[in-house]
């Protein structure tokens, strides 16, 4: 599990302990079946078992722990096949964001876009995957956020971090050929959104979740 001085204390002790369990569940360090033990985490966060239990209450609530009674908790399970569940979530979720663009909140979300397209870059560059798949999550959040719908931002923040979760813990070796695709249809979605081609950006959300859809289903075992 990550240091507890990379994650900043919050106002309470149990956001702290829910903010940095839930990081390390999304990251796979806490890896899936993985069981919690709620004295080593007290060791280990140097915070009591009393704001640790209720952070691992809230996991369970949000389905990233099981917690059995008298028997503790231990990291949810996930399925390298719910891929078949996310891609076309996101392609529909993105298609409805871009849908709801207006010319003002694309003026004003570009510069930011721009930025981590170019750190996705530097990313794919130096073949660091894991810090490229970071940069896609808040990439594709910053394309909900445009759109100024409170839940598809929810949802799609959601749906992405299933998937961040996912490819931490089963599909970490996404080679190059992928990310250099899915760089080429960033730029082209910035390309789209600075004249404002609502339909082609439409046409090219759903293709770009298609394609990540198509390999990631080729690294699955049976080459799906």
């Amino acid at each position: 599990m990550r240091k507890t001085n990379q994650i900043a204390r919050p106002t309470t002790k149990e956001e702290y302990a829910y903010n940095l369990l839930r990081a390390a569940i999304l990251a796979c360090e806490l890896a899936p079946g993985q069981k919690l033990v709620i004295d080593r985490l007290s060791a280990e966060m140097g915070i009591s078992p009393i704001p640790i239990r209720a952070a691992l209450q809230r996991l369970g609530a949000e389905g990233l722990l099981i917690i059995t009674p008298h028997a503790g908790a231990v990291v949810s399970p996930v399925s390298p096949e719910l891929i078949d569940e996310i891609f076309p979530l996101l392609a529909a979720l993105e298609q409805t964001a871009v849908r709801a663009l207006q010319s003002g909140s694309i003026k004003a979300g570009l510069a930011g876009l721009r930025r981590l397209v170019i750190d996705m870059d530097m990313a794919v560059a130096s073949q660091d995957s894991a810090a490229w798949t970071t940069l896609d999550f808040d990439f594709h959040v910053a394309m909900a956020e445009m759109s100024g719908m409170a839940l598809l931002i929810e949802f799609t923040t959601k749906t992405l971090e299933s998937w961040l979760r996912l490819n931490r813990c089963h599909f970490s070796q996404v080679g190059a050929p992928r990310l250099t695709q899915a760089q080429d249809e960033h730029w082209q979605m910035l390309t789209l959104l600075e004249a404002e081609d609502v339909p082609g950006l439409e046409v090219l959300a759903g293709r770009h979740n298609l394609l990540a859809l198509e390999s990631y289903r080729s690294l699955l075992p049976d080459g799906r």
